[in-house]
């Protein structure tokens, strides 16, 4: 079986990696492309580091489309935000070819917030695989709100979690891991906060190391355009600490080796978390900016894991709920072997799935790509400039103004 691992953003194609590393032990011939979502979209030098050889080729969705038509691949495994999906499933629904491979979509990270926006953009697909049950159950009834009666969901377990199996703790842990996140939490007074409190944390524990893992160093790329100062902002905080006060480290290296020495991960709501949990590692999803959706800390609601950071504690271990893990994580290695079979033995018809009614009515698509284009209409770009948005934007401006 030849896939084709499709790819945007860094951690979109660190995904498809770990998938395909997971299949290829069990068999597939596996080649990674780019697809070209937009400028300074991924450096050379982060594909280097996480692929450690060059991807097959890099380009937009339309040549990217036709190379994986022309190289006969079995599968092609979408790797890829909700907007790229939008395009590349619709231009996809337009081809009439029956040599086309089959297309699987996963997701990158936990689902925190917009759960049926990210649903309803993938489910032209052949394969929607999904990270829980909890997803599926969820995904399952948005189907059947269209009318659909059949169920095009696989559901594996978080990308992230593949190759635990493996992983082997280190005889010490005597480490405790920040691991940062591009935009969470949104503002430099809030990630300022979390180092003081890791630095006040850090004189409790002298016994422990305190490290902060950057999420994207500067001068690289990520999905999320904001917060990506976060050296900036440690460096002037260890400027600010008195000059008998320790300053606080960074520590740079893949997750899953970090893991094998660090007796607590924290974060608001990094995938790193997740990953932490499946090694047998403590974890701390930081609740004191509040459960707010938008930063994800919701999604750890009921696990045994959420705290306030002056709480914090890398002496007690935190285990989540069995429950809570069970309906959240379960164990992707288990599911490798299934995702494997269920990939190898499918039968369908090689027909494209249509992109309505899940992106709109046929009506409403017509109209929005007659007034904006396919490339806006589809991906809803064009209402990042509707005019209650400005609007919205210009008063909020106002009121700021006048607090």
């Amino acid at each position: 079986m030849k896939i084709a691992f499709v790819s945007t953003f860094d951690s979109f194609l660190r995904a498809n990696r770990m998938l395909a590393s997971a299949l290829g032990e069990e068999g597939a011939v596996c080649e990674h492309l780019i697809l070209r979502a937009r400028a300074k979209q991924i450096s050379e030098s982060q594909i280097a580091g996480i692929l450690g050889k060059k991807p097959t080729c890099i380009q937009p969705i339309a040549e990217t489309i036709s190379y994986v038509i022309e190289h006969h691949y079995d599968w092609m495994i979408l790797s890829a935000e909700n907007t790229t999906c939008r395009r590349f499933l619709f231009y996809w629904s337009q081809l009439d070819s029956p040599t086309r491979p089959y297309v699987a979509t996963i997701y990158p990270g936990i689902i925190f917030r917009h759960h049926y926006d990210g649903f309803s953009a993938r489910m032209p697909a052949d394969l929607v695989i999904l990270n829980s049950q909890r997803d599926q159950r969820l995904y399952r009834n948005l189907r059947k709100s269209y009318g659909c009666e059949d169920d095009n969901s696989f559901v594996l377990g978080p990308i992230t979690t593949l190759g635990v199996k493996h992983f082997k703790p280190g005889l010490k842990r005597d480490t405790v891991i920040f691991f940062d996140q591009p935009s969470v939490p949104a503002t430099p007074e809030e990630k300022t906060y979390i180092f003081e409190q890791l630095s006040s944390a850090a004189r409790k524990f002298p016994q422990f190391k305190f490290y902060v893992k950057l999420r994207v160093k500067p001068g690289e790329n990520t999905l999320h355009k904001g917060g990506q100062a976060t050296l900036k902002i440690l460096e002037k905080f260890n400027k600010s600490q008195a000059a008998d006060e320790k300053p606080l480290e960074m520590i740079e290296g893949d997750c899953r080796h970090l893991l094998e020495r660090c007796a607590l991960a924290l974060s608001v709501s990094s995938t790193a978390l997740i990953e932490a949990v499946a090694c047998g590692c403590s974890a701390l999803s930081i609740t004191d900016f509040g459960i707010d959706d938008e930063y994800g800390a919701s999604f750890f609601i009921g696990s045994g894991l959420s705290g306030n950071l002056p709480d914090c504690d890398p002496c007690a271990m935190k285990k989540p709920a069995d429950d809570w893990m069970e309906d959240n994580i379960g164990n992707s290695d288990a599911g490798v072997e299934s995702l494997y079979n269920h990939l190898n033995g499918f039968s369908s018809d090689r027909s494209p799935r249509p992109t309505t009614p899940f992106y709109g009515s046929k009506e409403f698509v017509d109209f929005a790509i007659s007034r904006f284009g396919p490339h806006k209409g589809i991906a809803r770009t064009y209402r990042r400039k509707s005019w209650y948005n400005s609007s919205t934007l210009f008063l909020r401006r106002i009121k700021n103004y006048f607090r």
